[in-house]
């Protein structure tokens, strides 16, 4: 995001058809540039203001106007304010919408999304495509940044289909395909594009699902094969030489029949939505996935402190549990209840000291030391990392495992970022993790029969999760916090 300055199409405060304040530039690029604005006459509604210079030597708007009006109504289209023109530039009005999903991915810990976010994003992302085949036009831009989540509460879990400046209509007056051109030239973003496109084919509606194929497989693997490669053609050739087998590695197998379904489309011919939806449903289905669950950004904790902000975690497969953690650690703090439990560490858990390396304690320090520390990890150039909010984390984190039946993967990776004293350089990351012990059902099942027996015999009960712990270590809650260390 940055602010107006001298030599941008428009400045900051200044009022277009005395309908349109800008408030700054939010991004720009070959086609013009993007400005958050504020609409006058709609009680101060932000919305998204694409210009382009009326002396650009290509023109785009015009076509993003006819596609966008087409699209209203259809659930991933941006709702279209207006347009205009005067001497000096064009403009269209449209709905603001949040962060795109290339910024998402990228600040997600591993560059990639878990299985339940990327499918399930996909399937939006194929609706949004037949959408615009639907009108009778080809996006041929089909890429993570021309995709957002919505903004506000009623529309954070939509996505959004931005940016057709490249879009050509395939349709006719008569609604009849139109004759492919022997040469088209090269549409599309190098990374995402078809193999037609690389061949500079006439581009089908089959090359619109090819590049959200593409999309999938980064989505799941965190990058592409032939991300580094800068020549376009030679990135054709890798493509289209490229092994299923090999590009899928890891994936779910119905991302192979994906793309085989692909390839027996040509130009002409209209692609079963139906069934590549379908394809994506079952895997869903066979991992179990919950189409309510939070998306990968969704978890975080930015109520909790001012300087501290949870995000990029996996989803959970028990989004109310999720909540109900999330709500009680914010109560607490409201209520200034102590929610600075320590930190629970198995006998068998590695320790870090002040450098970031591992302390491996030995058999008689791993017995003699307290069973409950709480880490106060230190880097000497940097200061001190402030534990309170991540204890607060970790108690309710042990008290939910402590809670459930055996279920070793409730909580996967938390991410925090925090910034010391405002400070914005990055200077570097330290990660720890720790490992919470689950009870089992077994477990508890014995705990339970042990304080019957006690209450019977009116003697102290014995402590049978401390006893049965040590038969069931694997089963483990990992936690990793990665924190970003900033420097003056």
């Amino acid at each position: 995001m940055t602010s107006s300055s001298e030599g941008e199409i428009l400045q900051a405060n200044q009022v277009i058809r005395e309908r349109w304040k800008i408030k700054l530039k939010i991004g720009g690029g070959g086609f013009g540039e993007i400005y958050e604005a504020i609409d006058l006459q709609n009680h101060g509604e932000r919305v998204a203001m694409k210009v382009e210079s009326s002396k650009a030597t290509k023109q785009v708007l015009k076509m993003e106007v006819a596609v966008l009006r087409r699209l209203q109504g259809k659930r991933h289209a941006c709702k279209f304010y207006g347009c205009g023109r005067n001497d000096k530039f064009n403009y269209l009005v449209m709905s603001l919408q949040g962060k795109n999903l290339a910024d998402l991915r990228r600040e997600s810990p591993k560059q990639s999304f878990s299985l339940s976010t990327a499918i399930r994003i996909g399937l939006q992302i194929l609706n949004a495509i037949q959408e615009i085949h639907s009108i009778g036009f080809l996006h041929r831009d089909i890429k993570p940044s021309n995709f957002a989540m919505g903004r506000t509460n009623a529309t954070c879990k939509m996505v959004f289909m931005l940016d057709f400046g490249l879009a050509r209509q395939y349709l006719n007056a008569k609604g009849e395909i139109r004759s492919p051109r022997s040469a088209a030239g090269f549409r599309g973003t190098v990374r995402y594009a078809a193999v037609s496109a690389h061949k500079n084919k006439e581009m089908g509606r089959q090359d619109d699902l090819w590049s959200l194929f593409y999309m999938l497989v980064e989505f799941l693997q965190g990058s592409l094969p032939w991300r580094k490669i800068k020549d376009k053609d030679e990135v054709g050739r890798v493509k289209e030489e490229m092994n299923l087998n090999v590009l899928l590695d890891g994936c779910p197998r119905e991302l192979h029949d994906f793309a085989l379904y692909l390839k027996t489309l040509s130009y002409p011919d209209e692609p079963s939505y139906g069934l590549l939806e379908n394809n994506l449903r079952n895997i869903i289905v066979r991992h179990g996935i919950s189409t309510d669950e939070p998306y990968d950004w969704e978890i975080n904790y930015e109520n909790l402190g001012p300087k501290v902000r949870l995000n990029g975690a996996v989803p959970t497969r028990n989004r109310s549990h999720t909540t109900a953690l999330k709500d009680r650690l914010v109560e607490d703090k409201n209520k200034g209840l102590d929610t600075q439990a320590p930190i629970t560490m198995g006998e068998e858990d590695d320790e870090h000291d002040h450098t970031g390396h591992h302390i491996k304690f030995s058999e008689k320090e791993a017995h003699d030391k307290p069973k409950y520390k709480r880490q106060e990890f230190m880097r000497p150039k940097y200061g001190a990392v402030n534990f309170d909010v991540i204890d607060a984390v970790n108690a309710r984190l042990a008290a939910a495992a402590a809670s459930t039946s055996g279920t070793a993967d409730i909580f996967s990776k938390l991410r925090i970022e925090t910034s010391l004293d405002n400070e914005e350089k990055k200077a570097g990351d330290v990660e720890v993790t720790f490992r919470i012990p689950l009870r089992t059902s077994k477990t508890i099942e014995s705990h339970e029969k042990s304080n019957r027996q006690a209450k019977r015999h009116k003697t102290a009960p014995p402590n049978a999760i401390e006893k049965s712990s040590k038969s069931n270590r694997s089963l483990t809650v990992i936690i990793t916090f990665i924190f970003k260390i900033f420097e003056k």
